[in-house]
Protein backbone atom coordinates (compact mmCIF):
# COMPACT_ATOMS: atom_id res chain seq x y z
CA UNK A 1 0.00 0.00 0.00
CA UNK A 2 1.67 3.31 -0.93
CA UNK A 3 1.99 6.11 1.70
CA UNK A 4 -0.27 8.24 -0.46
CA UNK A 5 -2.91 5.80 0.32
CA UNK A 6 -2.26 4.83 4.07
CA UNK A 7 -2.76 8.33 4.73
CA UNK A 8 -5.99 8.71 3.75
CA UNK A 9 -7.19 5.61 4.81
CA UNK A 10 -5.99 6.75 8.50
CA UNK A 11 -7.96 10.25 7.92
CA UNK A 12 -10.82 8.29 6.82
CA UNK A 13 -10.46 6.52 10.06
CA UNK A 14 -10.85 9.42 12.36
CA UNK A 15 -14.73 9.92 12.36
CA UNK A 16 -16.77 9.88 15.56
CA UNK A 17 -20.82 9.57 15.76
CA UNK A 18 -22.05 12.85 17.44
CA UNK A 19 -24.69 13.03 20.43
CA UNK A 20 -27.55 15.13 19.71
CA UNK A 21 -28.27 17.30 21.94
CA UNK A 22 -31.39 19.44 20.72
CA UNK A 23 -32.35 20.07 17.20
CA UNK A 24 -34.87 22.38 15.36
CA UNK A 25 -37.60 20.35 13.74
CA UNK A 26 -37.27 20.97 10.15
CA UNK A 27 -40.25 21.25 7.91
CA UNK A 28 -40.47 18.20 5.85
CA UNK A 29 -42.37 15.88 4.07
CA UNK A 30 -42.19 12.50 4.79
CA UNK A 31 -42.54 9.61 2.02
CA UNK A 32 -42.87 5.86 2.68
CA UNK A 33 -45.22 4.54 0.27
CA UNK A 34 -42.29 2.24 -1.73
CA UNK A 35 -42.88 3.20 -5.02
CA UNK A 36 -42.76 6.71 -4.37
CA UNK A 37 -38.95 6.38 -2.53
CA UNK A 38 -38.10 4.34 -5.81
CA UNK A 39 -38.32 6.90 -7.79
CA UNK A 40 -36.86 9.08 -5.29
CA UNK A 41 -33.63 6.59 -5.29
CA UNK A 42 -33.29 6.38 -8.85
CA UNK A 43 -34.12 9.93 -10.31
CA UNK A 44 -31.81 12.05 -7.29
CA UNK A 45 -29.81 9.38 -5.35
CA UNK A 46 -28.09 6.50 -7.29
CA UNK A 47 -24.57 8.15 -8.39
CA UNK A 48 -24.32 10.54 -6.11
CA UNK A 49 -22.24 10.70 -2.65
CA UNK A 50 -24.43 10.30 0.53
CA UNK A 51 -23.31 10.58 3.93
CA UNK A 52 -24.06 9.04 7.50
CA UNK A 53 -25.96 11.64 9.79
CA UNK A 54 -24.57 12.67 12.97
CA UNK A 55 -21.21 11.61 12.05
CA UNK A 56 -17.76 14.57 12.43
CA UNK A 57 -16.37 14.24 9.52
CA UNK A 58 -19.32 13.12 7.46
CA UNK A 59 -18.86 9.44 6.43
CA UNK A 60 -19.35 9.25 2.86
CA UNK A 61 -21.73 6.16 1.67
CA UNK A 62 -23.02 5.40 -2.29
CA UNK A 63 -25.76 3.21 -2.78
CA UNK A 64 -26.57 0.95 -4.90
CA UNK A 65 -30.09 -1.87 -5.76
CA UNK A 66 -29.35 -5.31 -5.06
CA UNK A 67 -32.17 -6.57 -7.29
CA UNK A 68 -34.56 -7.14 -4.75
CA UNK A 69 -37.29 -4.63 -4.09
CA UNK A 70 -36.88 -1.81 -1.88
CA UNK A 71 -33.07 -3.27 -0.89
CA UNK A 72 -29.84 -1.46 -1.52
CA UNK A 73 -26.51 -2.10 -0.38
CA UNK A 74 -24.72 0.80 1.41
CA UNK A 75 -20.94 0.95 0.73
CA UNK A 76 -18.71 2.55 3.14
CA UNK A 77 -15.85 5.02 2.15
CA UNK A 78 -14.23 3.98 5.74
CA UNK A 79 -14.72 1.43 8.35
CA UNK A 80 -17.95 2.32 10.51
CA UNK A 81 -20.29 0.06 12.45
CA UNK A 82 -23.84 1.49 11.84
CA UNK A 83 -25.82 -0.71 14.02
CA UNK A 84 -29.65 -2.02 12.97
CA UNK A 85 -30.64 1.08 12.27
CA UNK A 86 -28.95 3.99 9.84
CA UNK A 87 -29.68 7.53 8.13
CA UNK A 88 -28.03 8.57 4.92
CA UNK A 89 -28.68 12.16 3.79
CA UNK A 90 -27.70 14.55 0.81
CA UNK A 91 -28.19 17.98 -0.38
CA UNK A 92 -29.95 17.75 -3.48
CA UNK A 93 -31.55 21.81 -4.14
CA UNK A 94 -32.93 20.36 -0.80
CA UNK A 95 -31.94 18.35 2.29
CA UNK A 96 -33.08 14.64 2.14
CA UNK A 97 -32.70 11.25 4.09
CA UNK A 98 -33.34 8.07 3.91
CA UNK A 99 -34.17 6.04 6.89
CA UNK A 100 -32.78 2.39 6.53
CA UNK A 101 -32.86 -0.96 8.55
CA UNK A 102 -29.65 -3.34 8.14
CA UNK A 103 -30.44 -5.93 7.08
CA UNK A 104 -27.22 -8.07 6.63
CA UNK A 105 -23.55 -6.93 6.15
CA UNK A 106 -20.83 -8.26 3.82
CA UNK A 107 -17.52 -6.38 4.73
CA UNK A 108 -17.49 -2.35 4.47
CA UNK A 109 -20.82 -3.42 2.55
CA UNK A 110 -24.04 -3.29 3.96
CA UNK A 111 -27.53 -4.43 2.82
CA UNK A 112 -30.39 -2.39 3.69
CA UNK A 113 -34.32 -1.72 3.70
CA UNK A 114 -35.44 1.66 2.96
CA UNK A 115 -38.47 3.00 5.68
CA UNK A 116 -39.02 6.18 4.15
CA UNK A 117 -37.75 9.16 2.90
CA UNK A 118 -37.44 12.80 4.19
CA UNK A 119 -37.64 15.99 2.35
CA UNK A 120 -37.03 19.40 3.89
CA UNK A 121 -39.89 21.76 2.47
CA UNK A 122 -37.29 23.89 2.22
CA UNK A 123 -33.99 24.54 0.19
CA UNK A 124 -31.08 25.18 1.97
CA UNK A 125 -29.74 28.86 1.97
CA UNK A 126 -26.13 28.17 0.86
CA UNK A 127 -23.78 25.48 0.78
CA UNK A 128 -21.29 25.78 3.46
CA UNK A 129 -17.54 25.75 3.29
CA UNK A 130 -14.83 24.14 5.37
CA UNK A 131 -12.16 26.12 6.20
CA UNK A 132 -8.87 25.06 7.43
CA UNK A 133 -7.86 25.49 11.44
CA UNK A 134 -6.89 28.91 12.98
CA UNK A 135 -8.27 30.61 9.81
CA UNK A 136 -12.14 31.71 11.05
CA UNK A 137 -12.91 32.22 14.58
CA UNK A 138 -15.96 33.34 16.48
CA UNK A 139 -14.88 35.42 19.19
CA UNK A 140 -16.29 38.24 21.64
CA UNK A 141 -19.62 36.31 22.74
CA UNK A 142 -22.74 37.92 24.21
CA UNK A 143 -25.31 35.73 25.29
CA UNK A 144 -27.99 35.74 28.29
CA UNK A 145 -27.88 34.88 31.67
CA UNK A 146 -31.30 34.42 31.99
CA UNK A 147 -33.65 32.37 29.67
CA UNK A 148 -34.90 35.10 27.52
CA UNK A 149 -32.77 38.34 27.27
CA UNK A 150 -34.20 41.95 28.13
CA UNK A 151 -36.92 42.98 24.74
CA UNK A 152 -38.89 45.66 24.55
CA UNK A 153 -42.05 43.48 26.43
CA UNK A 154 -40.06 42.39 29.33
CA UNK A 155 -39.29 44.04 33.12
CA UNK A 156 -36.97 43.08 35.23
CA UNK A 157 -37.00 43.75 39.41
CA UNK A 158 -33.39 43.80 39.70
CA UNK A 159 -33.57 46.75 37.26
CA UNK A 160 -35.97 48.38 39.44
CA UNK A 161 -33.22 47.71 42.62
CA UNK A 162 -30.06 49.45 40.34
CA UNK A 163 -32.62 52.39 39.69
CA UNK A 164 -32.75 52.88 43.42
CA UNK A 165 -29.09 52.88 43.59
CA UNK A 166 -28.68 55.22 41.45
CA UNK A 167 -31.19 57.60 42.65
CA UNK A 168 -29.56 57.41 46.16
CA UNK A 169 -26.11 58.40 44.37
CA UNK A 170 -27.89 61.72 42.60
CA UNK A 171 -30.01 62.60 45.29
CA UNK A 172 -27.38 64.65 46.96
CA UNK A 173 -26.85 66.59 43.85
CA UNK A 174 -30.52 66.30 42.75
CA UNK A 175 -33.31 65.87 45.49
CA UNK A 176 -35.81 65.50 43.36
CA UNK A 177 -34.60 62.82 40.77
CA UNK A 178 -36.90 59.86 40.36
CA UNK A 179 -36.19 56.83 38.52
CA UNK A 180 -39.01 54.53 36.56
CA UNK A 181 -39.02 51.74 34.74
CA UNK A 182 -41.61 50.93 31.57
CA UNK A 183 -43.87 48.67 33.53
CA UNK A 184 -47.34 49.49 31.53
CA UNK A 185 -49.29 49.37 34.92
CA UNK A 186 -47.89 52.73 36.05
CA UNK A 187 -48.33 55.21 33.29
CA UNK A 188 -47.91 58.46 33.01
CA UNK A 189 -47.25 61.57 30.73
CA UNK A 190 -43.35 60.88 30.99
CA UNK A 191 -43.84 57.36 30.16
CA UNK A 192 -45.65 57.92 26.85
CA UNK A 193 -43.18 60.04 25.52
CA UNK A 194 -40.30 57.93 26.00
CA UNK A 195 -41.90 55.00 24.23
CA UNK A 196 -43.07 56.62 21.75
CA UNK A 197 -40.34 58.58 21.07
CA UNK A 198 -36.93 57.29 23.02
CA UNK A 199 -35.65 60.45 23.13
CA UNK A 200 -35.27 62.76 26.09
CA UNK A 201 -37.14 66.18 26.70
CA UNK A 202 -35.44 69.03 28.87
CA UNK A 203 -37.29 72.42 29.76
CA UNK A 204 -34.40 74.32 31.35
CA UNK A 205 -36.36 77.27 32.34
CA UNK A 206 -40.58 76.91 32.74
CA UNK A 207 -40.43 80.59 33.44
CA UNK A 208 -39.10 81.95 30.49
CA UNK A 209 -40.99 81.63 27.60
CA UNK A 210 -38.11 81.30 24.58
CA UNK A 211 -36.13 78.61 26.80
CA UNK A 212 -33.22 76.53 25.74
CA UNK A 213 -33.84 73.22 25.06
CA UNK A 214 -30.32 72.21 23.98
CA UNK A 215 -32.09 69.64 21.82
CA UNK A 216 -28.67 69.29 19.40
CA UNK A 217 -26.47 69.42 21.65
CA UNK A 218 -28.21 66.52 23.56
CA UNK A 219 -30.30 65.01 21.09
CA UNK A 220 -33.25 65.33 22.67
CA UNK A 221 -36.63 66.64 21.55
CA UNK A 222 -38.63 69.90 21.96
CA UNK A 223 -40.89 69.80 24.73
CA UNK A 224 -43.30 71.82 22.34
CA UNK A 225 -43.52 68.39 20.00
CA UNK A 226 -43.20 65.63 22.49
CA UNK A 227 -46.43 67.12 24.56
CA UNK A 228 -48.07 68.55 21.91
CA UNK A 229 -51.41 69.88 22.41
CA UNK A 230 -51.08 68.93 26.19
CA UNK A 231 -48.02 71.42 26.31
CA UNK A 232 -49.33 74.52 27.73
CA UNK A 233 -51.35 72.45 30.27
CA UNK A 234 -48.87 70.85 31.49
CA UNK A 235 -46.00 73.44 31.67
CA UNK A 236 -48.57 75.68 33.67
CA UNK A 237 -49.30 72.73 35.65
CA UNK A 238 -45.75 72.37 36.91
CA UNK A 239 -44.91 76.21 37.62
CA UNK A 240 -47.64 76.26 39.95
CA UNK A 241 -46.16 73.62 41.85
CA UNK A 242 -43.19 75.64 42.17
CA UNK A 243 -40.45 73.68 39.21
CA UNK A 244 -37.83 75.83 37.99
CA UNK A 245 -36.92 73.15 35.50
CA UNK A 246 -38.34 69.96 33.91
CA UNK A 247 -36.52 67.14 31.99
CA UNK A 248 -36.86 62.97 31.00
CA UNK A 249 -34.35 61.09 29.91
CA UNK A 250 -34.62 57.42 28.74
CA UNK A 251 -32.36 54.76 29.79
CA UNK A 252 -31.82 52.64 26.72
CA UNK A 253 -30.37 49.04 26.51
CA UNK A 254 -29.15 47.26 23.48
CA UNK A 255 -30.32 43.86 23.74
CA UNK A 256 -28.13 40.84 21.81
CA UNK A 257 -30.47 40.80 19.25
CA UNK A 258 -29.16 44.69 18.73
CA UNK A 259 -32.98 45.93 19.15
CA UNK A 260 -32.37 49.65 21.41
CA UNK A 261 -35.22 50.12 23.75
CA UNK A 262 -35.98 51.80 26.79
CA UNK A 263 -36.21 49.75 30.37
CA UNK A 264 -36.66 53.30 32.27
CA UNK A 265 -36.56 56.84 32.17
CA UNK A 266 -35.26 59.16 34.22
CA UNK A 267 -37.25 62.39 35.70
CA UNK A 268 -35.97 65.59 37.02
CA UNK A 269 -38.31 68.30 38.30
CA UNK A 270 -36.07 70.84 39.80
CA UNK A 271 -37.80 73.40 42.20
CA UNK A 272 -34.63 74.76 44.02
CA UNK A 273 -32.53 75.92 40.75
CA UNK A 274 -32.82 76.29 37.19
CA UNK A 275 -30.80 73.34 35.16
CA UNK A 276 -28.06 73.66 32.68
CA UNK A 277 -26.56 71.72 29.54
CA UNK A 278 -24.07 70.28 32.75
CA UNK A 279 -27.16 69.18 34.86
CA UNK A 280 -28.20 66.81 31.96
CA UNK A 281 -24.90 65.69 30.96
CA UNK A 282 -24.46 64.63 34.40
CA UNK A 283 -27.78 62.38 34.18
CA UNK A 284 -26.34 60.95 31.00
CA UNK A 285 -23.03 59.57 32.48
CA UNK A 286 -25.12 57.71 35.06
CA UNK A 287 -27.55 56.14 32.84
CA UNK A 288 -24.19 54.78 31.61
CA UNK A 289 -23.32 53.15 34.75
CA UNK A 290 -26.92 51.90 35.07
CA UNK A 291 -27.02 50.21 31.99
CA UNK A 292 -23.15 48.68 32.34
CA UNK A 293 -24.29 47.36 35.90
CA UNK A 294 -27.81 45.66 34.29
CA UNK A 295 -24.97 44.53 31.05
CA UNK A 296 -22.81 42.85 33.82
CA UNK A 297 -25.89 41.14 35.48
CA UNK A 298 -27.58 39.72 32.82
CA UNK A 299 -24.99 38.99 29.76
CA UNK A 300 -21.90 36.29 29.96
CA UNK A 301 -19.29 37.82 27.25
CA UNK A 302 -16.83 34.96 26.44
CA UNK A 303 -14.04 36.45 25.36
CA UNK A 304 -11.89 33.22 23.93
CA UNK A 305 -11.55 32.49 20.93
CA UNK A 306 -14.12 28.92 19.24
CA UNK A 307 -13.35 27.58 16.13
CA UNK A 308 -15.24 27.28 13.22
CA UNK A 309 -15.31 24.51 11.52
CA UNK A 310 -17.46 25.39 8.21
CA UNK A 311 -19.47 28.83 7.12
CA UNK A 312 -21.68 30.74 4.79
CA UNK A 313 -23.62 33.49 4.14
CA UNK A 314 -26.08 32.83 6.35
CA UNK A 315 -24.53 30.77 9.03
CA UNK A 316 -22.15 28.84 10.41
CA UNK A 317 -21.23 25.38 12.85
CA UNK A 318 -19.02 26.14 15.50
CA UNK A 319 -17.21 24.10 18.15
CA UNK A 320 -16.95 25.09 21.81
CA UNK A 321 -14.91 24.32 24.52
CA UNK A 322 -15.43 26.37 27.00
CA UNK A 323 -17.14 24.56 29.74
CA UNK A 324 -18.84 27.64 31.29
CA UNK A 325 -19.65 28.68 28.40
CA UNK A 326 -21.31 25.24 27.23
CA UNK A 327 -23.63 25.34 30.47
CA UNK A 328 -25.50 28.54 29.53
CA UNK A 329 -25.51 27.45 25.38
CA UNK A 330 -26.99 24.72 26.71
CA UNK A 331 -30.39 26.89 27.70
CA UNK A 332 -30.26 29.53 25.24
CA UNK A 333 -31.75 29.78 21.31
CA UNK A 334 -29.33 33.03 20.27
CA UNK A 335 -26.15 35.02 21.02
CA UNK A 336 -24.29 38.15 19.45
CA UNK A 337 -20.33 37.64 18.23
CA UNK A 338 -17.80 38.55 16.23
CA UNK A 339 -16.91 36.57 13.12
CA UNK A 340 -12.37 36.78 12.91
CA UNK A 341 -11.01 35.92 9.68
CA UNK A 342 -7.73 35.37 9.19
CA UNK A 343 -5.95 39.70 9.38
CA UNK A 344 -9.38 41.24 9.19
CA UNK A 345 -11.61 43.25 12.34
CA UNK A 346 -13.97 41.25 13.77
CA UNK A 347 -17.67 41.17 12.15
CA UNK A 348 -20.67 41.40 14.77
CA UNK A 349 -23.69 38.98 13.59
CA UNK A 350 -27.13 38.05 16.49
CA UNK A 351 -27.28 34.41 15.78
CA UNK A 352 -29.79 31.49 16.61
CA UNK A 353 -28.67 28.76 17.87
CA UNK A 354 -30.49 25.43 15.12
CA UNK A 355 -28.72 22.63 17.00
CA UNK A 356 -26.41 21.48 19.37
CA UNK A 357 -24.17 18.05 18.88
CA UNK A 358 -21.95 16.90 21.27
CA UNK A 359 -18.75 14.83 20.41
CA UNK A 360 -16.62 12.43 22.35
CA UNK A 361 -14.07 15.08 23.94
CA UNK A 362 -16.74 16.82 25.58
CA UNK A 363 -17.09 19.96 23.01
CA UNK A 364 -20.08 21.19 21.73
CA UNK A 365 -20.90 21.70 17.54
CA UNK A 366 -23.31 24.47 17.64
CA UNK A 367 -25.27 24.97 14.64
CA UNK A 368 -26.00 28.92 14.12
CA UNK A 369 -28.05 30.51 11.78
CA UNK A 370 -27.22 34.46 11.25
CA UNK A 371 -30.42 36.00 11.61
CA UNK A 372 -29.44 39.66 12.40
CA UNK A 373 -27.39 42.07 11.18
CA UNK A 374 -25.64 44.35 14.21
CA UNK A 375 -23.48 47.85 13.79
CA UNK A 376 -20.33 47.07 14.88
CA UNK A 377 -17.36 49.60 15.60
CA UNK A 378 -18.33 52.15 13.13
CA UNK A 379 -19.45 49.22 10.63
CA UNK A 380 -22.96 48.92 9.61
CA UNK A 381 -25.05 45.36 9.42
CA UNK A 382 -24.98 45.79 5.58
CA UNK A 383 -21.56 46.45 5.56
CA UNK A 384 -20.77 42.94 7.73
CA UNK A 385 -22.34 41.00 5.38
CA UNK A 386 -20.68 42.35 2.31
CA UNK A 387 -17.66 41.86 3.92
CA UNK A 388 -18.66 38.16 4.92
CA UNK A 389 -19.40 37.80 1.58
CA UNK A 390 -16.00 39.23 0.12
CA UNK A 391 -14.08 36.87 2.60
CA UNK A 392 -15.50 33.41 1.64
CA UNK A 393 -15.02 34.21 -1.90
CA UNK A 394 -11.20 34.43 -0.42
CA UNK A 395 -11.64 31.36 1.30
CA UNK A 396 -12.26 29.62 -2.14
CA UNK A 397 -9.79 31.43 -3.91
CA UNK A 398 -7.21 30.26 -0.81
CA UNK A 399 -8.71 26.52 -2.03
CA UNK A 400 -11.40 26.31 0.52
CA UNK A 401 -14.13 23.37 -0.70
CA UNK A 402 -17.97 23.34 0.46
CA UNK A 403 -18.59 20.43 2.82
CA UNK A 404 -21.49 17.93 3.28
Amino acid sequence: MSAEKEEKNSEQDNYEKVEVIREDARENSIVNEQAKIAYLIKEYILGKPLYIKHTIPSVEVSLEPVGKDNQYTLILKRPYTPGAEVSVYLTYKRHMELSCTVLKTEGSEYIVSIKEAIISNKPRAEKRLGVAEHEVFGHHFYISKNKIDFNPMSFSVSNKVLFKDAERTLSPLYPFIKIFDMDPQNDTPEKKIIKKFGKGVFITSLTIDSETEFTEELGTMSAKEALGDNYKSFKTDLVNKGVQSWLIRPILYTNIKGEIFPIGYMLLKSSDKILGLEDYQKLEAEETKIVERIKDSNTIILNNRQIILNISPSGALLEVEDKEFQGYLLQRTDMTFDLLFKYMAGLRFYARIHHIRKKSNGNLLIGLGFHGIVYTGGISGTKSRKMLEESLTHLIKQGASYTS
